[in-house]
């Protein structure tokens, strides 16, 4: 893992939310017993308010994850994740972009649920007990957005304080940790270039199998975060990219649906390549 302090961080990323939903131990047991259950066999969890309510940063919230993780890499701490230095700028600016959004989101939140608490009675019926709503000053507070960034750990750094013998074991776990990273990268190619080879073999057997966009899509997108992730700086991984755009990226969809020869030439590199990275043992 030489130099890989030196071109990646550790990005800490906590969004906390309120659920909307209050579960009822009375009204579970009430059920279970009416139905002859196990007390532990059902949960009533009330929603408080409607869906539609907290739909909008719910979404927020689910773009913002998958976005985050194909920006960074995985690291076996809850929480964190791998950032390589070349993808900072993106993501900080990424990151400003989704925290004011949420944070406008949340305001307008604020604004309705004084309406929407006051109908939860009616809402509710006979399911609402005292106590049940909350101030709309505590919902507001449950939505928080964080963002650290770390030094990415060498155990070289801190040998005199642990000791040789945890040393060791740290340097260990620190080099199993990039491989994974670097094999969760490869994971992503391999991913991308089989759906492509699949997809186009499907449709040239069988004409009526539809052709996606997202399989060109998902190739270009991919080709140009690559250099962003290749942690290690993996020649092989910059190759692959530059093979991917040559061979697969430079096709339309309308020429990969309805040209035969461009079809056959795309699914034809696609399956080459999904072959030397299997014979390469990159995944």
């Amino acid at each position: 893992m030489s130099g890989v302090a030196d071109r990646a961080m550790l990005v800490h990323r906590s969004l906390t939310a309120w659920s909307g939903r209050r579960y009822d131990p009375a009204e579970s047991r009430t059920l279970t017993e009416a139905r002859g259950a196990a007390p532990d066999a059902a949960r009533v969890n009330k929603l408080l308010v409607p869906k539609e309510v907290l739909r909008p940063i719910e979404q927020l919230d689910g773009e913002w994850q998958r976005w985050h993780e194909s920006l960074t890499l995985p690291y076996p701490a809850r929480g964190f994740a791998i950032l390589c230095g070349e993808a900072f700028f993106d993501y900080s600016e990424g990151t400003t972009r989704r925290t004011d959004k949420r944070r406008e989101l949340v305001g307008e939140l604020k604004a309705v649920l004084p309406a929407v608490l006051a109908s939860a009675a009616s809402r509710l019926g006979g399911l609402l007990k005292a106590g049940d709503v909350p101030e709309v000053e505590w919902i507001v507070n449950r939505y928080t957005a964080e963002v650290v960034y770390l030094p990415f750990p060498e155990a070289s750094k801190i040998d005199a304080l642990i000791g040789e013998a945890a040393a060791v074991d740290t340097s260990r776990f620190l080099n199993a940790t990039v491989e994974d990273a670097m094999r969760d990268v490869w994971q992503r190619v391999y991913a991308a270039v089989e759906r492509m080879w699949e997809r186009l073999e499907a449709r040239s057997a069988d004409p009526s199998t539809r052709v996606y966009a997202s399989i060109v899509d998902n190739i270009t997108e991919l080709c140009a975060v690559l250099p962003k992730l290749n942690l290690t700086g993996d020649s092989r991984l910059d190759a692959m990219r530059v093979e991917m755009e040559k061979r697969l990226g430079v096709w339309t969809i309308d020429e990969l649906r309805d040209d035969e020869g461009a079809r056959e030439s795309a699914s034809d590199e696609a399956r080459r390549m999904c072959e030397a990275m299997r014979n390469g043992g990159y995944v």
